[in-house]
């Protein structure tokens, strides 16, 4: 096998996570004790990797804060302008070459153990890329990415449009549906594919090595994987990973109770009320309160007493935006009161 050399995606805007993502980067964002691309630098550092690029552009500065005490050897690529997934590859040809690539995105939970058989099985396979899937279940919100029997890439739900289209790759047997996680390896053959500039690999590079008749594969994990890409999510993902950890090991990092975490410095009064909810750090909650699926990102003192809440992200008042506030959003002298619309979704 080649040397391995990883990547974690982190430049994205985060538009469907805000307001969270006013205050931080995505990757930036804490999750269960830690900013959420510490996952994916673990998964990477668990598979022996130490040289990892970590791409930038909103936000960079949280990032790179993120980053701080990391001890791997961490190249940071500045994007002025996005360069999607596959134009951020295409601007480190040099730093990739001849390499097997690792690549995560920095907004998911995953746990599993399966990486290095997913490395061993693209290396047999002799794979030009091989993308880490979980199994598909109605209703999830999700596109899709279809396999063989054998696990060879068919297409992808994102580029197709029809049902016909979708009879085309069907190779005369149904098409089996799965969700990617946010982890692929790419061999570095792949990197005269990718032009300079913005690219997507999904919507734009891979499609065209399937028709080039080149082996793309799905390697099915049946891991714990969450991704964070709307409070909804995020709030649920930060649930499911507290429940199953609590099934496993006597706790998390921080605090974790009656489907609360908490982070550092964090003050509940004896009477005030919490359930499945996430607390960032230096919160101060009132009397009297209740709070229940909601996200407290940090405050400025203490909430006022007797708040009911529920289905929100409770932020410090943000004194400018660029985009009006959503309807429903309630806006107090030093916090504001933001709906989770989708819960979950």
């Amino acid at each position: 096998m080649k040397k391995l050399r990883g990547m974690v995606l982190s430049a994205g805007l985060g538009k469907r996570l805000r307001p969270l993502t006013y205050l931080l980067a995505k990757p930036a964002v804490p999750f269960l004790g830690k900013p959420l691309l510490h996952y994916s630098l673990d998964l990477l550092s668990s598979l022996g990797i130490r040289d990892i690029a970590v791409n930038l552009h909103y936000l960079p500065h949280t990032v790179e804060s993120a980053l701080r005490e990391r001890n791997e050897n961490i190249l940071l690529s500045r994007e002025e302008a996005i360069l999607g997934t596959g134009g951020c590859l295409a601007k480190l040809r040099r730093f990739f070459s001849g390499s097997t690539i690792v690549l995560s995105n920095g907004k998911i939970y995953f746990s599993d153990s399966c990486l290095e058989a997913a490395l061993q099985e693209h290396s047999d396979k002799k794979s030009m890329v091989t993308m880490v899937l979980v199994p598909f279940r109605k209703g999830m919100p999700y596109k899709q990415v279809f396999l063989d029997d054998d696990h060879n890439i068919l297409g992808f739900s994102r580029n197709i449009s029809s049902e016909q289209e979708l009879e085309t790759i069907s190779t005369g047997k149904t098409p089996v549906p799965f969700v990617f996680t946010g982890i692929q390896i790419i061999d570095s053959d792949v990197l005269p594919f990718i032009p300079d500039g913005y690219s997507d690999t999904v919507a734009d590079i891979y499609p065209d090595l399937i028709r080039r008749g080149f082996q793309l594969r799905g390697h099915v994990s049946r891991g714990f994987w969450r991704e964070c890409s709307t409070p909804g999510r995020y709030l649920q993902a930060s649930i499911d990973a507290m429940r199953k950890a609590s099934g496993e090991s006597s706790g998390l990092p921080g605090g974790e109770a009656d489907g609360i975490f908490t982070g550092d410095s964090v003050k509940i009064p004896d009477d005030t009320l919490v359930r499945d909810s996430v607390i960032w750090d230096n919160s101060r909650l009132g009397r009297s309160s209740v709070f229940e699926k909601v996200i407290i990102a940090g405050t400025t003192g203490t909430l006022p007493e007797g708040m009911r809440v529920r289905n929100a992200v409770i932020t410090p008042r943000l004194a400018s935006l660029s985009e009006p506030v959503p309807a429903g959003t309630e806006i107090g002298p030093d916090y504001m009161i933001w709906p989770i619309l989708e819960p979950g979704k």
